[in-house]
């Protein structure tokens, strides 16, 4: 539709036929909104910006290529965490580059879990439960698999039922750190799934 717009297309009608996905079910909406004249200037400065995204997205496509190839002594592993609902190759790529392979380092799968941050905070005083925050750790761990969690609890799974359960009773932010908190899930990772080092969350 905007590339329409810089074509100097008139038609309202003919370009909101572009639409996709839950925008056909607006299409009278997208008409009144593409309504109107757009001048020489305004054509010409979203060509620019137009351009301008294209070629960042063609530069991102390089540096995943870039990333694909230098990963691929690791693809056993990132074979086995994206099988699991709500991670892909992008969250594989991130929990492979910050914490690596190797799960011996940890105790039981509540440790990376705590050392990631995701993990409620358990602070009390007088036997009374006072903030339950996360602390900060690795935010480049958490913040990709609470990107994984915004994605994962939109599906028909036991992880979208689980966030509006969470939801209902304490929000949407920690029912997406509860997500994420369970998308980390160690023995995708480890070479040997039966050893009793590491466990399900």
């Amino acid at each position: 539709m905007l590339k329409a717009i810089v074509e100097g297309k008139r038609d309202a009608g003919w370009m909101a036929d572009y639409a996709r996905g839950a925008l056909r079910g607006k299409r009278r909406e997208l008409e009144a909104a593409l309504e109107g004249s757009f001048t020489d200037n305004q054509r010409w400065l979203l060509d620019q910006e137009l351009r301008q995204l294209e070629g960042l997205e063609a530069q991102v496509q390089v540096v995943e290529q870039e990333i694909g190839r230098r990963v691929e002594p690791f693809e056993e592993a990132i074979r086995r965490l994206i099988t699991f609902p709500g991670r892909e190759r992008r969250t594989a790529w991130t929990i492979v580059a910050e914490v690596g392979v190797d799960m011996s380092v940890f105790d039981d799968s509540r440790h990376p879990a705590s050392w990631a941050g995701l993990c409620p905070g358990k602070r009390e005083s007088g036997g009374r439960r006072m903030s339950g925050r996360t602390r900060k750790a690795n935010r480049y761990v958490s913040r990709a698999l609470c990107q994984a969690a915004w994605a994962s609890h939109t599906r028909d799974t036991f992880l979208s039922a689980f966030c509006q359960r969470i939801q209902v009773r304490k929000g949407a932010p920690k029912a997406v750190m509860a997500v994420a908190h369970h998308l980390w899930w160690i023995p995708s990772l480890a070479h040997d799934s039966s050893s009793d080092r590491v466990d399900q969350i």
